[in-house]
């Protein structure tokens, strides 16, 4: 054996050993695939500001985006239903302390996650009355969402009319007319038709000079067409007044 051919010995060797040794560690793990480990507990303040090279801005944006791909990976979706829901009320409540104003962390919680029909979505609704109490633009429609949601999803009459009260205090004199109403409108659902019927028609009172006509009108049809009885309203002034 030439001294050459010695040289290439113990290389050829060790190549051998680490094909041997990748073919075992795949014979052993082919079937291993990685499994999510659901919604990963929030980071501080501090720290998602810190991840973002001390920019307030591009930590919301970065975490934002983590939360609209969150769940998919190596190829597959996780269904809603199967994410942490107080986490990820979590991971909301530091998006808005990084950023009260954008819009798309709100959207986010209220129409992706949101979407889900079960009880587990609860810990968002108290983002989203967090997010939508500001007089600030139309920030109260998040509100508006979360009663929905709370209604419809949820089932919880009582946590709908809570958020539907703490809309309509909201002081936005851009607010329509339904957004102020919406503890009425929660009320009748509940089956207190008297207790919406006394709103409805305080806010009629109050406010009829600063409502559009048209809004004016669809509280009157509501209040005449779903809370006085049929035999009632042609004796009832609001009724007869209608055209």
């Amino acid at each position: 054996m030439t001294p050459s051919t010695k040289n290439l010995v113990w290389p050829a060797v060790f190549l051998a050993i680490g094909v041997i040794g990748n073919f075992i560690v795949w014979a052993q793990m082919r079937d291993v695939q990685g499994r999510w480990a659901n919604v990963p507990p929030v980071m501080s303040q501090g720290a998602a500001i810190g991840s973002g090279l001390g920019d307030p801005q591009f930590a919301y944006r970065s975490v934002a985006v983590m939360l609209q791909h969150l769940g998919d990976h190596g190829g597959r979706a996780t269904p809603l239903k199967q994410y942490d829901y107080q986490r990820l009320s979590d991971w909301f409540m530091l998006t808005h302390q990084l950023d009260s104003e954008s819009d798309f962390a709100p959207f986010l919680a209220a129409f992706y996650f949101g979407a889900l029909q079960e009880d587990k979505v609860r810990p968002l609704l108290e983002y989203l009355k967090t997010a939508g109490n500001s007089p600030v633009g139309q920030k109260w429609r998040w509100l508006a969402q979360g009663v929905f949601i709370a209604q419809y999803h949820v089932k919880d009459q009582q946590l709908a009319l809570e958020l539907a009260q703490v809309m309509a205090q909201i002081p936005n004199p851009d607010m329509p007319a339904w957004a102020r109403a919406m503890p009425g409108f929660v009320m009748a659902d509940m089956g207190k038709e008297e207790a919406a019927f006394a709103l409805m028609i305080s806010l009629l009172q109050s406010d009829a000079q600063n409502l559009h006509p048209a809004e004016v009108r669809y509280l009157t049809d509501y209040i005449c067409d779903n809370l006085i009885p049929e035999a009632q309203r042609a004796d009832h002034a609001l009724c007869a007044a209608r055209p």
